[in-house]
């Protein structure tokens, strides 16, 4: 079986000689002229290739790289509306996440968060609500305390408590 070599362009002059040398005369000279010729083809082709790949490609990751950041950004507004109680602005940047880049690790951990933190949340501030108008002040304070645990950055919790 035949042994197989890259050829690499510093071996291009070598290949010519052999080609010169092998094949005397002016049938080595063709040779070589045609391995030169077809050589420089194909690094042109190779050349216009690559560069409206290049320039593609670099075109393609600044577009994936900034949407990510948006996603990112956007994820880090969701979490403050989380812990602000704000769950309708929680929801839409969630939903705006997910036409950004629907396959985002962190997506779906926080969507069941959201859901998990605006069913505890609300409970408590339901019971609060309840146990306030029942002039139950001690219990009322508990709920809404522990709401305010829930999401610590909220204002609906911090006017509820102060009643």
């Amino acid at each position: 079986m035949p042994e197989y070599t890259k050829i690499s362009f510093n071996h291009r002059k070598d290949i010519s000689d052999y080609l010169n040398s092998r094949y005397d005369g002016q049938y080595g000279w063709k040779l070589s002229t045609r391995f030169e010729r077809a050589l420089n083809q194909l690094a042109q082709r190779c050349a216009g290739l690559q560069a409206p790949q290049s320039h593609e490609t670099q075109n393609l990751l600044e577009l994936i790289k900034n949407k990510q950041e948006k996603a990112h950004k956007l994820f880090k507004e969701a979490q403050i509306a989380i812990r602000t109680a704000r769950f309708d602005n929680a929801h839409a940047l969630l939903n705006q996440i997910k036409t950004l880049w629907p396959t985002m690790s962190e997506l779906e951990n926080i969507k069941r968060k959201l859901a998990k933190t605006q069913a505890d949340y609300e409970k408590h501030m339901q019971k609060a609500s309840q146990t306030y108008s029942g002039k139950h002040l001690t219990t009322a304070l508990q709920f809404a305390e522990s709401a305010l645990g829930i999401c610590p950055d909220s204002a609906k919790t911090d006017s509820s408590a102060s009643k």
